[in-house]
């Protein structure tokens, strides 16, 4: 009989912590819901991303003539490559606060990992989109280090090569998946 009450104490004090997160996550996403300026607008915040980013995409695909099969080698290279990337920003200052990765930090850690946790996954309207989306300016950056890419990688190595190391960066792949990410198959709710 002690186990089992034991068991009983040890899930409803489970259950009231799982009820208190529930409350600050949903005291945090209103607050963030508030403080998102009214002329926002969700759709032109996609709709840029979407737009801008699959533009660079097109023009960097339009600057290969043809592609030698070992330059198709450059697709997984790159991937690998920015995937370790990807994973290395993301664990060092995506989750570590650091002096000049602070605003990263703020961003992702800080507001994307307050606003989706275990348990609320989903976001409930449009605007949530903001917390899940690539700052605008963000998009404009990293296609300056696409077109960099491009440009060096072409010099060294040939056009196509720069060009499908660059369209294979993960961020010029993700804007087009960003909005339903939270939604995908398989996602907890």
């Amino acid at each position: 009989m002690n186990n089992i009450l034991k068991i009983h104490f040890q899930n409803n004090a489970a259950l009231a912590r799982l009820c208190r997160m529930s409350r600050s996550v949903d005291t945090f996403r209103q607050r963030y819901r508030a403080a998102i300026s009214p002329r926002y607008s969700v759709w032109a915040h996609a709709g840029f991303v979407l737009l801008y980013g699959l533009g660079c995409i097109v023009w960097l695909a339009s600057t290969i003539d043809t592609v030698s099969p070992w330059e198709w080698l450059t697709v997984p290279v790159a991937l690998v490559f920015f995937n370790w990337g990807e994973y290395t920003v993301h664990k060092h200052l995506g989750h570590v606060k650091t002096r000049w990765g602070g605003l990263f930090y703020q961003r992702h850690t800080g507001d994307h990992h307050s606003f989706f946790v275990d348990g609320h996954m989903r976001y409930e309207q449009p605007r949530d989109w903001r917390v899940i989306l690539f700052p605008a300016w963000l998009v404009v950056i990293f296609s300056v280090l696409a077109w960099a890419i491009w440009w060096a990688l072409g010099l060294a190595l040939g056009g196509a090569v720069g060009a499908l190391f660059a369209i294979t960066l993960p961020p010029c792949v993700r804007i087009v998946v960003a909005p339903i990410e939270p939604r995908m198959k398989g996602a907890r709710t």
